[in-house]
């Protein structure tokens, strides 16, 4: 990992459809913790774009790493991380030419730094940038949802 702290610019995707999205409580099923999470399906330009970010995101995730490998074995050990975008497919099995992408969000923790626990929610707002309570609207799969990110690249 990089020594220095890059800050990483917050995108936000064009309109897409939300399935199973866990932001009003965290999804504690896999890790106690919790974790917020939404899949947006997206297709055409809108896809297009979207992938090109986290593409260019994992490609200088990868290139930092092999720039800071310590020697030539290492460097043969980095490998990129696997996308965070599926294409989406029907019951058959048959790509529809929507790409599916994955946001996660954690809802609580210890920090490294001090060893303390944190927590935080997810905010969500309406069309008009107002703060709403996803506790008391219920957002399902099937809302149209803009999701605001910052691409947080690794590699494996």
């Amino acid at each position: 990992m990089a020594t220095d702290v890059k800050k990483r610019p917050i995108h936000i995707t064009p309109k897409g459809t939300a399935l199973y999205p866990k932001l009003g409580e965290p999804d504690t099923k896999f890790k106690a913790e919790g974790t917020y999470s939404v899949k947006l399906r997206l297709n055409g330009a809108d896809a297009d774009e979207l992938i090109a970010i986290c593409d260019a995101a994992t490609e200088e995730a990868y290139t930092d790493a092999i720039a800071e490998a310590k020697n030539e074995r290492d460097k043969k050990k980095i490998k990129r991380a696997d996308p965070s975008y599926t294409p989406e497919e029907d019951e058959d099995g048959n790509e529809t030419g929507c790409m599916l992408f994955n946001f996660k969000m954690a809802a609580s923790g210890i920090s490294k730094k001090d060893n303390k626990p944190w927590t935080r929610v997810c905010p969500v707002f309406d069309a008009k940038r107002k703060p709403i309570d996803p506790k008391k609207i219920k957002i399902g799969s099937g809302s149209i949802v803009k999701v605001a990110y910052d691409a947080m690249p690794f590699y494996t």
